[in-house]
């Protein structure tokens, strides 16, 4: 289910301000309940909803009541500024975890390049000593291993942060 936040909001924007709450009930002629009042908190009835109690029981009418008198246009914009703040924290928190996958990448690669050297043909040849060729063939090595590593890492990651990854690759391609 998608929320469509901005109608949402233009929506709470144009209702009445402030909290809402139940007040009053109708009840017919065989003593059922029809209907809960909800009510803004200083306005009486004047701005006014109900919730129409065509339901199993009384209570369930008076939580359908009171329900409505809390997704009221103060709690609803609340909500929204919330999960607007929280879903900016989440960017955030998604770049600076992105910038470390980096920098932990570069040390893992040396890492990594460090470890195949000594358990090579050319571990009895100290590191400044390795040819340019020996050292290229090293980081093949590992950068083949790595990438088997993060593509297996791919698989594991969720299906919006991959779509997001993926829509970026596309985004740098096209440039």
């Amino acid at each position: 289910m998608t929320i469509d936040k901005a109608k949402l909001k233009a929506l709470a924007q144009r209702a009445t301000p402030g909290q809402w709450v139940t007040e009053g009930e109708y009840f017919n002629e065989h003593g059922h309940l029809l209907y809960a009042y909800v009510a803004h908190e200083n306005s009486g009835m004047i701005a006014e909803a109900f919730a129409n109690c065509r339901v199993k029981t009384d209570e369930e009418c008076r939580a359908n009541a009171a329900f409505i008198a809390g997704a009221n246009p103060a709690n609803v914009l609340a909500l929204l500024a919330e999960f607007e703040a929280l879903h900016d924290r989440a960017a955030y928190w998604r770049q600076r975890a992105k910038s470390a996958e980096g920098h932990l990448h570069a040390s893992d690669f040396q890492s990594a390049c460090d470890a195949l050297h000594l358990d090579s043909n050319y571990a009895d040849i100290p590191v400044e000593q390795l040819t340019e060729v020996q050292k290229a063939r090293i980081s093949s090595a590992v950068n083949t291993v790595l990438r088997a590593v993060n593509a297996r890492r791919d698989l594991r990651r969720p299906t919006d942060v991959t779509d997001q990854r993926d829509n970026q690759n596309l985004t740098r391609q096209e440039e």
